[in-house]
C-alpha cells in the first residue's frame, strides 16, 4: 500500500479549521503542506528532465520554474519555491514573526498556494 501525499494537505486543512491550533500544529501543517506538493511533484516532474539526487528540493523547484515549454510549470515553480521557504522557516526558525503575525492566516495562505501549485502542475 502506498501513501497518498495528498493526506498531508488534508491534515493541514484540518489544522487550519481548528480554533485553538497550537504554534507547533501550525508549523507542522505548513511543513506537511510543502511535502505534500513536493512529493506529488517529484513523482511527476516536467518532461524537461529528471530531478538529480543531490539537493533534490532545489532541483525540483528549478525543473518547474525554468521549464521551457509550459508557462504554468514556470509559475508552479515560483509557488513551490515559496512553499519551500515557508517550510524551512516553519521547521528551523524559532522567530514565529518570520511566518507573519497571524500563523493561522499564514497556514491558510500556504494551503491555497499548494492547491494552486497542484492546479498549475496538473497534479
Amino acid at each position: 500500500m502506498t501513501f497518498d501525499w495528498s493526506d498531508y494537505l488534508d491534515f493541514a486543512e484540518e489544522v487550519s479549521r481548528k480554533n485553538s491550533a497550537t504554534e507547533a500544529e501550525v508549523r507542522s501543517a505548513i511543513s506537511r503542506t510543502y511535502y505534500s506538493v513536493h512529493n506529488l511533484a517529484s513523482a511527476s516532474t516536467p518532461k524537461s528532465g529528471k530531478v538529480e539526487i543531490n539537493n533534490s528540493h532545489r532541483n525540483l523547484v528549478s525543473r518547474y520554474k525554468f521549464d521551457k515549454i509550459n508557462t504554468n510549470y514556470q509559475e508552479a515553480g515560483k509557488i513551490l519555491g515559496g512553499l519551500k521557504r515557508d517550510r524551512h522557516t516553519a521547521d528551523y526558525d524559532s522567530d514565529s514573526s518570520k511566518l507573519g503575525q497571524n500563523l493561522n492566516k499564514k497556514l491558510q495562505s500556504v494551503i491555497l498556494q499548494a492547491k494552486e501549485f497542484k492546479r498549475l502542475a496538473d497534479l
